[in-house]
């Protein structure tokens, strides 16, 4: 079952999808999205202490999203929730 049109409803929410999803993400946190279309990217490496990739991974295969999908998500979450 999708949560966003229920929070929608409840809070008769209207304009465009990101408004809705910010709202989600403020009431219930990160949630993990599944991909919408492939986007321009730049390759870069990073490491991970062990017990984070692990968790990573094991995320990535619950949500059958990939890897890297799954780490976007997480740095773009916590970029767009950044105390300044």
């Amino acid at each position: 079952m999708r949560l966003e049109p229920l929070i929608a409803e409840k809070f008769e929410m209207k304009g465009s999808e990101k408004s809705r999803q910010s709202l989600l993400d403020e009431k219930m946190g990160f949630q993990i999205k599944q991909p919408e279309k492939i986007r321009q990217s730049i390759n870069r490496t990073i490491r991970f202490r062990p017990e984070m990739f692990e968790r990573l991974t094991e995320l990535a295969e619950e949500n059958k999203i990939s890897f890297n999908f799954l780490v976007c998500q997480c740095v773009q979450y916590a970029l767009d929730n950044l105390e300044k």
